[in-house]
């Protein structure tokens, strides 16, 4: 079963990680930055300095992806215009096998959260 670092903190992703938990067909949730929420259903990761995502940042969550065998990394939409940090996976060899499902925004707004659960879901089952 696959690890999943979810990059996020808000409701929706609460929503998002509460369905994966149910179905019970993957490994361990983690979160970054998480929030007390989140910390019920899984495990929140702290790194020095996150929001500013240079380059040590986006190491440390690649080094922690390593270490705790994750093997998806999903984005929260509030992540809509970062990056950075997809882009350090994707130009690293050791992050080949590591699924990134990219922030999922909504043409119009605003969007009922279960909209997002149901979308997110979909990309996830996909893999």
């Amino acid at each position: 079963m696959r690890n999943i670092l979810i990059v996020g903190s808000g409701p929706v992703i609460l929503g998002v990680a509460q369905t994966i938990r149910d179905l019970k067909s993957f490994g361990e949730l983690f979160f970054l930055p998480g929030s007390h929420d989140t910390k019920k259903i899984g495990t929140n990761i702290k790194i020095k300095h996150f929001g500013r995502r240079d380059k040590d940042d986006c190491k440390e969550i690649g080094e922690d992806c390593i270490k705790l065998k994750i093997g998806i990394v999903l984005f929260g939409p509030e992540n809509e215009s970062d990056h950075s940090l997809k882009d350090y996976f994707k130009d690293k060899p050791e992050f080949q096998n590591i699924k990134v499902i990219d922030p999922i925004i909504p043409s119009l707004t605003p969007v009922d959260p279960t909209w997002y659960t149901a979308k997110y879901m979909d990309a996830i089952l996909s893999l």
